[in-house]
């Protein structure tokens, strides 16, 4: 969730944020690096669930996420 927290709203996927004088360390920068979805490959099946009433991601998520 702390994950989660960290990239909500960021409307890409980033590696953890562990706040920039750790990042310095583990990556190299002082913000996270972003996480190209188009390079996993070779996943099995994969679902999304996502409804109108969910807090954690709404349709419109899982939509930009498909896509």
């Amino acid at each position: 969730m702390a994950h989660f927290a960290s990239i909500r709203g960021a409307e890409k996927f980033i590696k953890f944020d562990y706040g920039s004088d750790d990042n310095l360390k583990i990556y190299g920068k002082r913000n996270p690096p972003e996480i190209n979805l188009k390079d996993i490959k070779d996943m099995p099946r994969t679902a999304l669930f996502v409804g109108e009433k969910d807090d954690l991601a709404h349709p419109e998520a899982g939509r930009w996420l498909k896509d």
